[in-house]
C-alpha cells in the first residue's frame, strides 16, 4: 500500500487522520507525532529512556518528553518524519499545508497565478487532443488542457488519483475552502476568472505538485467533470458526451474550468483551537500493518474502504457493515477485474491467491465502521475553518481625532479601531444602532466629504460575518477590546455588559460619519452632552448652583435668619421659617435644573 501512498512508511506502525485533517502517528520506536488539524504545528512525545548513564553514574529513569514546534521550522531529528506525516495529511485533507521550507526541490515557478483547471466539455475532444494514456496496469490518466492538473483512474475504478499545482504556503495569503463552482466558456477562456490570471512582471507564484486520493463513491465536485470523461473513456461509449452532435461542431473551442483548492496560510489565524485529545473525533482515514482503511460519513449511510494493494479494494455493502464488496484485478496480463462479495460472519480462509489477509482486513474495517458509528458527529471548532474575529489591515483608512476622547481610524472594509485616551482599544467592524433592528438591510457608512464608501462588501451574510479579504471573514456581532492593563476581550455588540460605554461610542461615530454634510463640517458629538464644550459649560453650570445653593443653605440657618428682611418669621404651625416667594421660585428651579441635569448623565 506503500506504493500507493508513493511514501515512506516502513518506519510507521499505526497513522490516524481524523475528520479534522489532524494527524497522529506512532513509529515503531515508540515515539509519537500529532499533527494539528492545519498542519501549522505538531507535538512530538518520545518514549522514556532508562538505562546506565554512558559516564559510568547512577541509572537514569527520565520521563517521557514532549516538544512543541512549527512544521515549517521542524528540527533536523524528525524533520524526515514530519515531512511524512504532512504528505500523507495532503493525500486525504481539504485544504493542503505546504510550507516553502519542506518542498525546496520541488518548487516551481510561475508568472500567472493558476487557481483553475481547464479541461475539454466532452469526451471526443479529450480524445481528439490525445489527452488520454493508459498505464500498463491499465490504469487511464486524464490530462487538463492547460497542463495544471492530472486524474488518474485506477484498473478497478474504484480509485481517483488527482495531481495539481498547487500555491506554497505563505503568510499573507489566506485560503479558505470555497464552492468548488464549474463553468462552460464558449471560444476559450476569454472571461475575467480565467484559469491563470495574468500578473505584473515582477510577481512570481510559486506552486508545487499535490496528490490527492479520492474514492469514486464520493468524489469532490472539483473532480466530477473529469472524473465522468473517465469513466466515458474507460468504458468506450462514445455515445455519452456533454453536448448533442449537432451542437459539437459550434462549441469544438468550449471548456470546462473547474476551481482548484486552495492551499492554507503558513500561521494559523485560530491557534488556540488547536488540540491534542483526538478520542473524541471521528477516524478518517486509518493506516496500520501496511493497509489502508478509509471511512466516510457525510452520507446518511456510513461506509469504508479497504486499500491492502493497488489492484484491491473492498467497500462495505450494507448499513451494518456486514458485507463487503470487493474488486480485485488480475496480474496475469488481462487486466480482467473480479468482483465478489464477502460477509464478516464467513470470511474466507488464507489462499495463496491474495497477499494478504482477507478475513483481517475485512475484521479491521468493520471495527472502524463500528468505532466511527460509536464516537459520531464532533462539535469541535476547525482552526482553519473558523471565521476570523478581526480583519486584515487594507488600504484607504481615514483617521480622525477627537479632542478629550481619542482617534478612530476607519477603513474601506468597515473596519473601525478607535483609541482612547484611558490606553483602551477598540476593534469593531461597522453595524450602526438601526442595523440591529433591521436584519434584512446592510449596514451603510459613507463618508461623502472624503468620497470613500465604507459599506459592507458584496458578501455580507448576517450568519457567517463579511468577507473583508479573500478568506478572511469577520462576525460583525463581536468586537475585540484591549484594556490599559492588556487584558483581551473578545465582546458581544448586543450584549457588550460592563464595557458598553466604549462600543455606544464607537457606533455613535460612525452613525455621525455616516450623516456628515457634504463640506465635511462639523465636529463629532458637538452640541451633544459628550461635547468637550459641551462639558463644560455644564460643569460651569453646575459649580454656579452649587454655590449658589451653599449661599441659600448659609443664609437660611438659624444663626442668620435676622440678615434677611422679613426671613427671620417662623411658621407657628411647623416650627420652620416662612421663605419669601422669590427665595421658593429660586430653590424650585435649581431643584428641578439638577434632577434634569442627573437624568441626562444617567443616560
Amino acid at each position: 500500500m506503500a506504493a500507493v501512498l508513493n511514501l515512506d512508511m516502513d518506519c510507521v506502525s499505526r497513522l490516524e487522520q481524523y475528520e479534522d485533517d489532524s494527524v497522529e502517528a506512532w513509529f515503531t520506536d515508540g515515539t509519537s507525532i500529532c499533527l494539528t488539524a492545519c498542519g501549522s504545528a505538531f507535538t512530538r512525545q518520545e518514549k522514556a529512556k532508562k538505562g546506565p548513564d554512558p559516564f559510568g553514574r547512577l541509572p537514569s529513569h527520565s520521563t517521557s518528553s514532549t516538544v512543541h514546534q512549527f512544521t515549517a521550522y521542524a528540527s533536523k531529528e524528525c524533520r524526515e518524519r514530519v515531512c511524512t506525516l504532512l504528505a500523507f495529511r495532503n493525500l486525504f485533507a481539504e485544504q493542503p499545508f505546504l510550507p516553502a521550507t519542506l518542498f525546496t526541490n520541488e518548487i516551481k515557478v510561475s508568472e500567472n497565478a493558476i487557481d483553475y483547471g481547464v479541461w475539454p466539455s466532452n469526451q471526443q475532444q479529450a480524445v481528439g487532443c490525445n489527452l488520454f494514456k493508459t498505464g500498463l496496469a491499465g490504469e487511464i490518466r486524464f490530462q487538463s488542457s492547460d497542463g495544471c492538473a492530472w486524474v488518474e483512474l485506477a484498473s478497478h475504478g474504484q480509485t481517483l488519483t488527482v495531481c495539481y499545482l498547487a500555491r506554497l504556503s505563505c503568510g499573507d495569503r489566506v485560503g479558505l475552502s470555497g464552492v468548488m463552482e464549474t463553468e462552460v466558456l464558449e471560444n476559450g477562456l476569454t472571461t475575467p476568472e480565467t484559469s491563470r490570471e495574468q500578473g505584473s512582471e515582477k510577481t512570481r507564484h510559486q506552486y508545487v505538485w499535490r496528490r490527492e486520493i479520492h474514492s469514486t463513491a464520493k468524489t469532490p465536485r472539483a473532480w466530477a467533470h473529469p472524473l465522468s470523461l473517465l469513466m466515458q473513456h474507460r468504458s468506450h461509449d462514445t455515445h455519452m458526451t456533454t453536448t448533442t452532435p449537432d451542437k459539437e461542431n459550434e462549441r469544438q473551442d468550449a471548456v470546462v474550468s473547474t476551481a482548484l483548492p486552495s492551499t492554507l496560510p503558513l500561521s494559523c489565524l485560530h491557534p488556540h483551537l488547536h488540540h491534542t485529545q483526538q478520542q473524541t473525533l471521528r477516524v478518517k482515514v486509518l493506516f496500520t500493518e501496511g493497509v489502508l482503511y478509509r471511512a466516510f460519513f457525510d452520507h446518511q449511510q456510513p461506509f469504508v474502504e479497504a486499500l491492502p494493494n493497488q489492484m484491491t479494494v473492498l467497500r462495505s455493502y450494507d448499513p451494518d457493515g456486514r458485507f463487503f464488496h470487493c474488486w480485485s484485478v488480475d496480474d496475469d496480463g488481462s487486466r480482467c477485474v473480479q468482483e465478489s462479495m464477502y460477509c464478516v460472519d464467513h470470511t474466507p480462509l488464507a489462499s495463496g491467491l491474495h497477499p494478504f489477509s482477507i478475513a483481517g482486513v475485512i475484521g479491521q474495517a468493520s471495527r472502524l465502521l463500528d468505532r466511527v458509528r460509536k464516537v459520531g458527529a464532533s462539535n469541535v471548532k476547525l482552526c482553519w475553518k473558523a471565521p476570523s474575529p478581526l480583519p486584515s489591515p487594507p488600504s484607504s483608512p481615514l483617521h480622525y481625532t477627537v479632542p478629550g476622547l481619542g482617534r478612530f481610524t476607519v477603513r474601506t472594509n468597515g473596519h473601525v479601531r478607535c483609541v482612547f485616551i484611558d490606553r483602551t482599544i477598540v476593534d469593531f467592524f461597522n453595524t450602526s444602532k438601526t442595523d440591529l433592528n433591521r436584519e434584512n438591510e446592510t449596514p451603510d457608512l459613507t463618508s461623502r466629504g472624503s468620497g470613500l464608501n465604507f459599506s459592507c462588501p458584496p458578501g455580507f451574510d448576517r450568519g457567517r460575518g463579511v468577507e473583508v479579504a479573500r478568506g478572511v471573514w469577520v462576525d460583525q456581532n463581536w468586537c475585540r477590546l484591549f484594556q490599559p492593563n492588556g487584558r483581551y476581550l473578545i465582546l458581544s455588540t448586543h450584549h457588550p455588559t460592563s464595557h458598553h460605554r466604549y462600543i455606544e461610542i464607537v457606533r455613535d461615530w460612525c452613525e455621525w460619519l455616516a450623516s456628515r454634510p457634504d463640506d465635511g463640517g462639523g465636529e463629532f458629538y458637538q452640541r451633544t452632552i459628550y461635547d468637550q464644550h459641551t462639558q463644560r459649560e455644564v460643569l460651569a453650570e453646575l459649580s454656579k448652583i452649587e454655590r449658589f445653593t451653599a449661599i441659600m443653605t448659609h443664609q437660611l440657618t438659624p444663626s442668620n435668619r435676622q440678615g434677611i428682611g422679613g426671613c427671620g418669621q417662623l411658621n407657628e404651625g411647623c416650627g420652620q421659617p416662612e421663605f419669601p416667594p422669590f427665595v421658593k421660585d429660586a430653590l424650585r428651579q435649581t431643584k428641578n435644573i439638577v434632577q434634569d441635569i442627573d437624568t441626562i448623565l444617567g443616560n
